[in-house]
């Protein structure tokens, strides 16, 4: 967990890492990390004009925060 949070922080442009990051947050009910580590990962996203992407990003991320994705089984 705490290599992929270092690799993340420091490939802040690296889409990929952040997604990672959070899912894994969310995996240790980290889910305000995982928020931002989300919203992070969307906004590159539409800055790479990744759309389809970015959409199933944001849609993560809405389900986080609606409490959704919490009871998800996302085991490690």
């Amino acid at each position: 967990m705490l290599a992929l949070r270092e690799a993340a922080q420091g490939e802040q442009d690296d889409a990929r890492l952040w997604t990672l990051y959070g899912v894994q947050c969310v995996r240790v009910r980290r889910l305000d990390e995982a928020l931002e580590a989300l919203g992070h990962a969307a906004w590159l996203r539409e800055r790479a004009r990744d759309t389809a992407r970015a959409r199933v990003t944001h849609t993560l991320r809405a389900q986080l925060s609606e409490g959704g994705l919490a009871s998800a089984r996302f085991a490690a």
